[in-house]
Formats: structure tokens, C-alpha cells, sequence
């Protein structure tokens, strides 16, 4: 498998809880395999709300609404903010 650089990698999971449930596990594998990238999930509300404290992630951002353009709306948000988050994630995943 090729080695990937990534230092900040971004985690689209919006809805069911049962899956954002299953996909802490890939947090958890991630992390150990990336230890230095800072992690930002977006999530719906409900979900956010039940892994915004996980230790793994480094920043979880609530998606508002059930639009479609609304993580990638939220990433462009955060990259353009002041603070933390500078710039897109060098990877975006998907954990299904």
C-alpha cells in the first residue's frame, strides 16, 4: 500500500447514528495510523452531539440541515475562518 501524507484529514458522516456508532472505530484506526493529522468530522446534529467529545478527533463540526452542498460549505466555512483550521484537508473520507 503507498504511503500517504496527509496532515489534516477531513471525515464526512452525516446522519445515522448506528454508522457514525461503527465509524469511531476507523476514527480510532486513523488516528493511530496518522497520529500528527489533525481529524475534523462533520456531522448532523444528533450524531454531533454524541461524538463531539471523542478524544480521537481533533475537531467536529456540525452540518446544519439536510442540504447536500452542506459539508463541503461547512469545510469552505472552516478553511476560510480564523483560528485552528487553515486551509482544505489534504484527504476527505467518507467512513460508510
Amino acid at each position: 500500500m503507498p504511503k500517504i501524507f496527509a496532515k489534516k484529514i477531513g471525515l464526512i458522516r452525516t446522519s445515522a447514528i448506528g454508522d457514525t456508532v461503527h465509524a469511531l472505530a476507523f476514527i480510532n484506526g486513523l488516528r493511530k495510523g496518522f497520529p500528527e493529522a489533525q481529524l475534523t468530522w462533520i456531522l448532523q446534529n444528533l450524531p454531533y452531539e454524541m461524538v463531539k467529545h471523542q478524544k480521537n478527533i481533533d475537531r467536529s463540526l456540525d452540518m446544519a440541515g439536510p442540504d447536500p452542498t452542506a459539508p463541503v460549505r461547512t469545510f469552505r466555512s472552516a478553511a476560510d475562518a480564523p483560528g485552528q483550521y487553515k486551509g482544505w484537508p489534504d484527504i476527505i473520507v467518507y467512513p460508510g
